[in-house]
């Protein structure tokens, strides 16, 4: 006679069994198909069977089928019982999600679990990882805001020739220096010294945890712009500027002889005057 399985929840992915009065073991009913509306059939001899239903999040479920000879097929209707508990885990941090191990959401995760205890850790780069134990019921529905990753810190010392020069750390303002920036992440910064009328300079400084680093520079003042004084050559043996066609010279040992000041200009110290590229003087 056939014998017609109706599960529900329809989704549950039951695996159904059964065994004759005679029977020692179970066998596996219509060879574990099962359809999408939970749905089993299976033609077996006349008689009485023993039945067991189990599925991952719910309880088993076992009855007795007493077959008697009939066309019609025997409909058996098993409604399982859920045997876990709904869960909702959340991280501010966007922390990676782990529950015993096994990684299982990025910040988020909601799903179902069976009663017991779980371990989960929350992980995230340069964080000491946070690990907390949860206990899921039956039938429980809960939120959960998980315990952040401890962020793994050192500090920075710095100081700079000027003093009260700028300092920016991966392109965040920290003040003036001298000074001792605390609480910065583990791993590699970008760190800029920077002061008005001088050369910036940047380093890559790495900060480990638990640590203070250290980070002194000289800034040099800025040329652009600014002309040096360069006194003209003496002819020691004369005691009189070195000339040329008319005009004071510097040797500076290059092949060239280089004019004491800027063109249009009558001293070293001035600036002389404009003149466009490949314009004649």
């Amino acid at each position: 006679r056939y014998v017609l399985f109706k599960v529900e929840p329809a989704d549950s992915k039951a695996n159904i069994q059964y065994r004759s009065e005679t029977d020692t073991e179970y066998r596996v009913f219509a060879d574990g198909q099962i359809d999408d509306d939970g749905r089993s059939t299976e033609k077996i001899p006349v008689g009485k069977y023993y039945y067991k239903i189990t599925s991952k999040y719910y309880h088993i479920s076992e009855g007795i089928i007493d077959l008697a000879d009939a066309a019609e097929p025997y409909v058996a209707e098993v409604t399982l019982r859920p045997n876990y508990g709904e869960l909702t885990l959340k991280s501010a941090a966007n922390a990676d999600i782990y529950i015993d191990g096994e990684k299982v959401g990025d910040g988020f995760w909601s799903g179902k679990l069976m009663p017991g205890s779980y371990t989960v850790e929350t992980v995230l780069e340069k964080h000491a990882n946070s690990e907390e134990v949860i206990e899921v019921r039956d039938g429980e529905r809960k939120s959960i805001a998980l315990k952040e990753p401890t962020p793994l810190t050192g500090s920075l010392d710095l100081s700079s020739t000027p003093l009260e020069a700028d300092i920016t750390i991966d392109g965040i303002r920290y003040g003036t220096t001298p000074r001792v920036v605390d609480n910065l992440l583990i791993g590699d910064h970008y760190v800029l010294i920077s002061k008005h009328g001088y050369e910036s300079k940047d380093a890559t400084v790495t900060i480990i945890d638990g640590e203070t680093a250290e980070l002194t520079v000289v800034l040099e003042k800025e040329t652009s712009g600014v002309y040096n004084v360069v006194e003209p050559k003496v002819d020691q043996a004369a005691d009189t500027v070195a000339m040329h066609k008319g005009h004071e010279y510097v040797d500076l040992g290059l092949s060239v002889k280089w004019a004491a000041c800027n063109v249009g200009a009558s001293k070293p110290e001035e600036c002389g005057g404009y003149y466009a590229w490949g314009e004649s003087v």
